[in-house]
């Protein structure tokens, strides 16, 4: 009865000025549908009677559907590979100390680029190459940098994770748009030619839609940022503040 429970659902439908309550089967991959698509969609759906809500739900049925086949796909990757899931269920975390270590590092630059140290003739040499924490005598611009780049390869750590997850649950829903072929298409023979420029045009759609999405562009920055704030200066992690407004 547990079983049938869950994996059942009904509707009433009027026929005839009777009402009959029709039951179906609940698919395994509807149970893994995302909250924030459910939310989404009942937030942007038009309301203004039941025919255009219906028709709004046929129109992202098939979105709706290829997001929860995804989502049970990487539920059953990660159930078989119980280390890899240990990051991935934790990805809200790995996005708050990603934040609250841009915060502190940012601060920390503040205060540690905000003096002048150097030779008097280049106003720019000390500011940018010579930080000292927090300007305090007993601090070293070695000690300082190690701070710094410590924090910022934690930082870079944090937000690959993200990036690297992020990627995993939407890129594979957005770019299929551009490599699906039509029913129509599938059963062509095609030349070299013809599939090298179907391959160059599909790769294009995909650069197309992932540019579309400011989700993607944005996640991928972060993690470029990250990486040249460890590796070239610590002056680009100023770029991961404006998670504030994102958020």
């Amino acid at each position: 009865m547990q079983f049938f429970s869950k994996n059942s659902a009904s509707i009433e439908v009027l026929r005839q000025g009777d009402v009959e309550k029709v039951r179906f089967i609940v698919l395994p991959y509807c149970h893994e549908l995302p909250k924030e698509v459910k939310n989404s969609f009942n937030d942007q759906v038009n309301r203004q009677n039941s025919k255009t809500k219906v028709e709004g739900l046929i129109k992202e049925s098939e979105q709706i559907i290829d997001v929860c086949k995804h989502e049970l796909k990487l539920k059953v990757f990660f159930n078989k590979r119980k280390l890899v899931a240990v990051f991935a269920n934790f990805v809200n975390l790995w996005k708050d100390l990603a934040f609250l270590l841009s915060i502190t590092l940012n601060l920390m630059i503040m205060g540690a680029y905000s003096i002048r140290f150097g030779a008097p003739d280049d106003p720019t040499e000390g500011r940018l190459d010579s930080p000292v924490l927090f300007v305090r005598d007993y601090i070293s611009v070695e000690t300082t940098k190690d701070v710094l780049r410590a924090a910022g390869i934690a930082m870079a750590f944090c937000s690959i994770f993200v990036v690297l997850f992020f990627l995993l649950k939407r890129a594979p829903i957005i770019v299929k748009k551009a490599w699906v072929e039509k029913d129509s298409d599938k059963n062509k023979k095609k030349g070299y030619l013809v599939s090298f420029f179907s391959f160059l045009k599909k790769s294009f759609m995909t650069l197309l839609i992932c540019l579309g999405s400011i989700e993607i562009v944005y996640y991928v920055a972060y993690g470029v940022f990250a990486i040249l704030g460890s590796v070239v200066h610590p002056f680009f992690f100023a770029f991961h503040l404006t998670e504030i407004v994102f958020r």
